[in-house]
């Protein structure tokens, strides 16, 4: 189990986006985006700091095959899934 929750769809940009309780990084937010051009997605990892009421960019990658999408996740976020 993961905790995700509040997932949604954007459908300008065919981007997944859930949310996440408690990990070891503090990451709050996950996109997933699906380049169809290149049958390839990118994942961005997000937190919001409360301080400076600004979204921080944890980690950014692009070019993943889709076999490659739960390994990412678990490297940046700690969360074996």
């Amino acid at each position: 189990r993961t905790g995700a929750k509040e997932f949604s769809f954007m459908g300008t940009d065919g981007s997944l986006i859930f949310e996440l309780r408690r990990n070891s990084k503090r990451i709050q937010e996950v996109r997933i985006s699906y380049n169809k051009d290149s049958d390839l997605y990118s994942m961005r990892f997000t937190r919001f700091n409360t301080k400076s009421l600004e979204t921080e960019i944890i980690d950014d990658r692009s070019g993943i095959y889709c076999d490659q999408l739960k390994e990412v996740f678990t490297e940046v976020t700690g969360i074996y899934c």
